[in-house]
């Protein structure tokens, strides 16, 4: 192999990168089509990073990302889209390329080819400069005369240390998230970019901090923080950050977060209810989708290497369910001490029939009774309890889930979306309503036996 003159490395050959895709025919996945540049000036060194990004458009149209580098001549120096579209009969065919237009040709901020984020008709990339502390978001959107990607503006944002791979950040709609756990920086806690497109164009808002932050002085005395930011995820409603953890013994964890109409304020923290995961690496990938969350746990360290379970010695995934719908009124105090909850979980949508809920805080072992019902209502001390009725309209006994709740003051129970028990009959679940839950049980106060009610949740059910 030939050897470089000066360092005396060796001289690699000039492969350019490569896209393989493939399809799955129903049992197997299939090489369908491997796609090159074929467009590379001869003799370039080296080649354009060809394949750097990948982001399919929809199912008949995919982008692949060529970075540029101004030291390349002659080779899109600042990068490129190739634009590739699925064909009833030839298959995938290079379409086109998104360049720097003449508008932006003088523009040192543009470097099209990195990791794209689709939604619709737009396209968003972010990445950092080299010159520190500056981040770029890239726009991209169809033309509406010929229906091509093309660069229509370059949003600058200030005072960034994310990672240069720009991998952890997410777009829908008018927001734009970027995660900056602030790595390696120390002194300040993580925290996540917040960009919103107004009537104006792209404005930078508000960074969302952690809820919970703090700063310590680890033994070394260098400052540590929290690493709010490590990940994150966008599903267009609900935003999830996960924090890897480690220092002062914390534990790693998720947060999703709505937004309130004024600020985005936290709304669930997922923590895995596993005695053997304490490690920082818990929540170093997560993702978002609908009700669910997923959280990476690659690796675990733990002072006792014996105490760990030999599933996760090569890393894990965990995944939660959220609790949906909205409170419609809150339990009444119990025996306990405090009031029985209601959570809802599943899916939000009727076709699924995937629903069911949990009611927490209760006394142990009481009988519980789910009900449900078509709207909302009020009852103060419904049968003499403390308790209040929350639910109106049709209300139906759900007397197939009647049980008791376990030792910890739970109890669980399914919803049949195709049978609920109204005063009327049985009824289905379908997209577009909206129904009511709320769980009866019995409690002793004293002496004297009673009953109460947990809290009443609302879910509206999607098609």
């Amino acid at each position: 192999m030939a050897t470089d003159a000066v360092t005396g490395s060796p001289i690699l050959p000039e492969i350019p990168g490569r896209v393989y895709i493939f399809e799955f025919n129903g049992t197997t996945w299939d090489l369908a089509a491997g796609l090159v540049a074929t467009d590379i000036p001869a003799g370039l060194t080296p080649p354009p990073a060809y394949g750097f990004a990948l982001r399919f458009a929809n199912e008949n149209e995919l982008l692949v990302g060529s970075p540029g580098d101004r030291r390349w001549l002659g080779a899109d120096p600042a990068g490129s889209y190739y634009v590739y579209q699925r064909h009833p009969t030839q298959g995938w065919r290079f379409a086109y390329k998104v360049t720097q237009p003449p508008a932006f040709e003088f523009d040192p901020r543009c470097t099209l080819g990195g990791p794209l984020r689709i939604d619709g008709d737009r396209a968003i990339n972010v990445f950092r400069s080299l010159q520190r502390p500056v981040g770029y978001a890239l726009e991209l959107r169809r033309s509406t005369t010929d229906g091509r990607w093309e660069l229509v503006d370059v949003v600058e944002f200030n005072d960034v240390r994310m990672n240069s791979r720009a991998e952890d950040y997410d777009f829908a709609g008018d927001w734009i998230f970027i995660a900056d756990d602030n790595s390696g920086w120390g002194g300040f806690p993580g925290r996540v970019r917040v960009l919103r497109r107004t009537p104006t164009g792209w404005q930078q808002q508000a960074d969302l901090l952690p809820p919970e932050p703090y700063v310590a002085t680890a033994l070394s005395g260098a400052l540590v923080n929290e690493r709010f930011g490590s990940g994150l995820d966008f599903d267009g409603e609900r935003l999830v950050v996960s924090s890897i953890e480690g220092y002062l013994g914390r534990q790693g964890r998720a947060e999703t977060f709505v937004f309130d109409g004024s600020e985005w304020v936290r709304e669930h923290v997922v923590v895995p209810d596993d005695v053997y995961v304490n490690s920082r690496a818990f929540g170093d990938g997560v993702a978002l989708s609908g009700d669910s969350v997923l959280a990476g746990f690659p690796s675990y360290l733990t002072e006792d290497l014996s105490e760990m379970p030999p599933e996760y010695e090569g890393g894990v995934i965990f995944a939660f369910d959220l609790p949906r719908g909205s409170l419609v009124c809150s339990g009444a105090p119990n025996s306990t001490g405090g009031g029985g909850a209601l959570a809802m979980f599943g899916s939000r949508s009727a076709g699924t029939g995937d629903v069911y809920g949990m009611a927490q805080l209760l006394p142990a072992g009481t009988f519980c009774l789910p009900l449900v019902a078509t709207s909302t209502g009020f009852v103060a001390g419904a049968g003499g309890g403390p308790g209040n009725l929350c639910l109106g309209g049709s209300i139906g006994r759900m007397y197939t889930q009647l049980g008791a709740a376990d030792a910890a003051g739970e109890f669980e129970f399914d919803v049949d979306a195709t049978a609920l028990p109204l005063a009327s009959g049985l009824t289905s679940i379908v997209g577009g309503d909206t129904w009511y839950f709320q769980v009866w049980y019995r409690d002793t106060v004293g002496a004297l036996a009673t009953q109460n009610f947990t809290h009443a949740m609302g879910i509206a059910f999607t098609d």
